[in-house]
């Protein structure tokens, strides 16, 4: 005796699957088959999308951190230990609470990088100033150039980086709803 499930049974008797129903003909059918053969393929497996935990989140976070206050601490050197330490938490502590996935923690990370590339030849001017340099020598100038072509340079790359990975990431964002109301007739 064989079980048989009613098409027309009730939806807690059926089981609902989206299953795709594709003509399908090849040349050895062709001769043998007036017509195509409808077969019915099976769904794929669902989907199972997992958010990604707080811990991966929180370690993309120290990791990017860590970058960041290297870049701060290379703009600052030298720097009193206690002051990168302080550096390395505050910059990580902004990152949780900037970043919402990974990709928005290294877009921050990115312009971080870049503002302390800008601010680096700045960063120079003002340790010669609190050295008590007046007028800096020829050695120091030629320092100083290449520190401001370098901060530039680097600057540029970073923030156009950062830049770049903030739209694509606002391109694969979903549009925001429209304001409520209809919209205006033309």
């Amino acid at each position: 005796m064989s079980t048989r499930v009613d098409s027309t049974a009730p939806p807690p008797y059926i089981i609902q699957a989206s299953a795709e129903v594709v003509e399908w003909q090849t040349r050895t059918f062709e001769g043998r088959v007036g017509k195509p053969v409808r077969v019915q393929i099976p769904p794929s497996a669902p989907n199972s999308f997992t958010p990604m935990s707080d811990w991966t989140l929180k370690l993309n976070a120290v990791a990017a951190g860590v970058v960041v206050t290297f870049g701060f601490t290379m703009v600052w050197n030298p720097i009193p230990l206690s002051w990168a330490v302080l550096a390395g938490l505050g910059f990580t502590a902004l990152l949780v609470w900037l970043g919402t996935t990974p990709k928005y923690i290294w877009a921050w990370a990115c312009l971080f990088l870049g503002l302390e590339s800008l601010s680096w030849p700045a960063v120079q001017l003002i340790k010669l100033k609190m050295a008590g340099v007046t007028e800096p020598s020829e050695d120091q100038m030629k320092e100083l150039i290449g520190t401001a072509f370098l901060g530039v340079f680097f600057a540029t790359f970073w923030l156009t980086f950062a830049y770049g990975v903030f739209r694509w990431l606002k391109r694969g964002e979903a549009p925001a709803a429209p304001p409520g109301g209809p919209p205006a007739k033309s």
